[in-house]
Order: C-alpha cells, then sequence, then structure tokens
C-alpha cells in the first residue's frame, strides 16, 4: 500500500517516471488493488506508452474500477480497444 500512495503522489507531482517506478513496485509486490492499475494506466500514458497503459485499463476496469476517464483519454487518443474475450474452458468430456 506504501509504494502505491507514493505512487499516487509522484504523480500528482508530476513527477512521471518516479510515479511509474513506485506503482510497478506495488504491483510486483502483488497488489491487485484497481486504483492501482488505473492509476499507472495513466501514468503510462503520460509518458507515450499507450500499450503499457491500455493493458493496465483493462486490469482496473475488469477489477470493477469505476470512472471513465483512463477509457476516454485511451479513445481520445486513438489507443483503445476492448478487452480480448477470456477464453472459455472446454467441456468436461
Amino acid at each position: 500500500m506504501v509504494k502505491l500512495i507514493s505512487g499516487l503522489y509522484y504523480l500528482k507531482q508530476g513527477q512521471k517516471k518516479s510515479a511509474i517506478e513506485r506503482l510497478e513496485e506495488a504491483d510486483r509486490l502483488g497488489s491487485t488493488n484497481p486504483n492501482l492499475y488505473y492509476n499507472l494506466g495513466l501514468a503510462y500514458l503520460e509518458v507515450g506508452e499507450k500499450e503499457k497503459a491500455l493493458e493496465n485499463a483493462h486490469k482496473a476496469y475488469a477489477a470493477g474500477f469505476p470512472l471513465p476517464g483512463l477509457m476516454n483519454r485511451l479513445k481520445r487518443a486513438g489507443a483503445w480497444r476492448d478487452a480480448p474475450p477470456k477464453p472459455t474452458p472446454k467441456a468436461a468430456q
């Protein structure tokens, strides 16, 4: 949680690379907080890494994040695509 909070702080301060470092650390430590993925997506978008931003947006929205801001920004940047469908398990035989 500390890495997430410090990442959010750096993002608000405009220190995008430091924010990404902290948020990636939180991700590596196993955080599954949708807020982490949303803000990591915003940070990636700010530095022009649209594919990483999209990947994190999909994680955030799949985990129930309610705000459409990241999706809207990705759409404006021409980078939004719906998440690929999850594979369905084969029927037991």
